[in-house]
């Protein structure tokens, strides 16, 4: 199959790639991406990811979805983690290091430490990602990736390994996007 082009396919592609999934299965999985491009309609792009999330569910164990969808993480370079790493250099503890984050609006609406967990609110309704433009429930597979750009950006500042959950996504039929974050 050839290599998709437009940006969140193209990543799955390459993601899918590097996790050395066995080309029958990658093949189905990514049946069709490669005909969806930038210029393509925003419909034709959530309805495309929407069916290989479902086709990942179905052919591949949840921990290798769960890798590969991290791995697809956006905005994990760049200026916001020159700012995740100014906030943990400027906040040596854990409590003052959070409020900071918070106040920075990094991850959108809220993110409040209680205890060991993190809690991460991206705010809205909407996934911020892929245009919602059905009544259609995505899979939570499509949304390890923002679950992924938390972690990463968090485990760069801190500079530890961390885990992480979905608590609930907008296109999973939540009522906003938010994450927990395990700090031990």
């Amino acid at each position: 199959m050839d290599k998709a082009v437009f940006g969140r396919i193209a990543k799955l592609d390459e993601e899918l790639r590097k996790a050395g999934i066995e080309k029958k299965t990658f093949d189905k999985i990514m049946e069709g991406g490669n005909k969806i491009l930038k210029t393509s309609r925003p419909t034709d792009k959530a309805t495309w990811m929407k069916i290989a999330m479902d086709r990942m569910d179905s052919l591949l164990p949840e921990e290798t979805r769960v890798k590969v969808r991290e791995e697809c993480a956006c905005c994990t370079t760049g200026s916001r983690l020159k700012l995740m790493k100014k906030l943990s250099e400027e906040n040596k503890d854990l409590d003052s290091f959070f409020k900071a984050v918070d106040n920075s609006h990094v991850f959108g609406k809220k993110v409040e430490k209680k205890g060991n967990k993190v809690y991460v609110n991206f705010g809205g309704s909407k996934c911020v990602c892929t245009p919602k433009v059905s009544n259609e429930i995505f899979s939570t597979t499509y949304c390890q990736c923002c679950k992924g750009h938390v972690k990463k950006l968090l485990e760069s500042a801190l500079k530890r390994a961390l885990k992480a959950d979905i608590v609930q996504t907008a296109c999973s039929g939540g009522k906003t996007c938010s994450f927990v974050i395990y700090l031990d």
